[in-house]
């Protein structure tokens, strides 16, 4: 009777182990599996958000350098706007300084007062075009 008792109590034990090992296996399995869905997962997460971060710094970058292309754009206008209106107020100074001088002919006075219409006429056209 202890031979079967004893032989009763190892099949027990062995089942029992048998039993944990596998249920032990199936768990780790399960566990393993579930980590490699959530890496997975923050894998695909983290590539969206470093791709989506860095198409906002592509788009920031093509701003700013729209933005300063814009302003040096603006400032060439200027300087030649500037330019162009130093040319003018000369030209205005000429044809007062002729319109009231006192040496010249009346026909030498309109050839000269024609000659700075026409040139201020050109500077105008560029201003405006501008």
């Amino acid at each position: 009777m202890k031979k079967l008792l004893t032989l009763g109590l190892a099949l027990a034990i062995s089942t029992s182990m048998t039993f944990a090992a596998t249920s032990y296996g199936t768990a780790l399995k399960n566990a393993i599996k579930q980590d490699i869905e959530t890496s997975k997962q923050e894998a695909k997460s983290y590539n969206a958000s470093v791709k989506e971060s860095i198409k906002k710094d592509l788009e920031a970058k093509a701003k700013a350098n729209e933005e300063a292309q814009a302003k040096a754009i603006k400032a060439k206008k200027e300087a030649k706007l500037s330019e162009i209106n130093k040319k003018i107020a000369e030209l205005n100074k000429q044809k007062a300084a002729i319109q009231s001088s006192k040496d010249m002919t009346y026909t030498e006075k309109t050839i000269k007062t024609k000659a700075l219409d026409k040139q201020l006429e050109y500077y105008n056209k560029q201003k405006a075009a501008l």
